[in-house]
């Protein structure tokens, strides 16, 4: 607070801020648990597996966002895919309340064009393939080479990530894998189990694993607004 920072640390920022809210609930869940006596509440493992999932999904967007050997090219690539993305599934959802919102449809029909324009002149000079660019302007894409290229600029090992995102996704979407066997993994909301215990504590180190990282990351490029390299972007 109070630091002037360039608008890619502000972005990355926000995401740390709410990297940090994820951990704050986290934690909140477990010291409840291990403050109350036994059998007064839950061990709400189902929470702690959609909020690891959440905190490396915010993780991935801060290292995508903050890694400091990106060009201004790239960099404004990526954040124009971003506003596309942005105002794509906005439009999605807006257009399916009952009440329409005149005002951001006529917007959406200028901003749009525009941002399809951006995407269009940054890949270019990138030499992105035509078909790369056919897709990013869809609007449906959040990374420019995907969430495994962002992985693996980030340093992460790209397994060990898809493992973690396709199990615990499941616990937020309320998908098979988190509910079908919640008698032979002995469920319960008063006295957990072996299953719910290991599972919170797989979900905590998931969450403490790539929080670490970020934090590593973080400390160095949001330290002063001279450690962007790239400096303020307002092409």
């Amino acid at each position: 607070m109070g630091v002037d920072h360039t608008g890619r640390q502000n972005r990355a920022l926000f995401l740390l801020a709410k990297l940090i809210a994820h951990n704050l609930t986290l934690l909140s869940i477990i010291d409840r648990y291990r403050a109350s006596p036994k059998g007064a509440v839950l061990l709400d493992h189902f929470s702690i597996a959609a909020l690891a999932r959440t905190i490396v999904d915010a993780s991935l967007m801060i290292m995508y966002i903050s890694h400091p050997s990106l060009t201004r090219d790239a960099w404004n690539l990526r954040r124009y895919v971003l506003y596309l993305h942005d105002i794509t599934n906005r439009k999605r959802f807006i257009s399916a309340m009952p009440d329409k919102d005149e005002e951001f449809n006529s917007s959406y029909q200028i901003r749009k064009p525009e941002f399809q324009a951006k995407i269009r002149d940054f890949a270019s000079r990138m030499s992105l393939p035509e078909r790369d660019i056919e897709e990013l302007i869809k609007g449906q894409k959040v990374f420019v080479e995907g969430a495994r290229g962002a992985v693996r600029e980030a340093g992460w090992d790209v397994d060990e990530f898809e493992f973690i995102q396709s199990y615990l996704s499941a616990y937020v979407h309320s998908h098979p894998v988190s509910f079908m066997r919640a008698i032979e993994h002995g469920i319960s909301f008063q006295d957990p189990s072996d299953f719910q215990v290991h599972m919170s504590r797989f979900g905590v180190q998931v969450a403490a694993r790539y929080t670490a990282m970020v934090a590593d990351r973080m400390s160095v490029f949001a330290a002063t607004k001279a450690s962007d390299p790239l400096g303020q972007v307002d092409d």
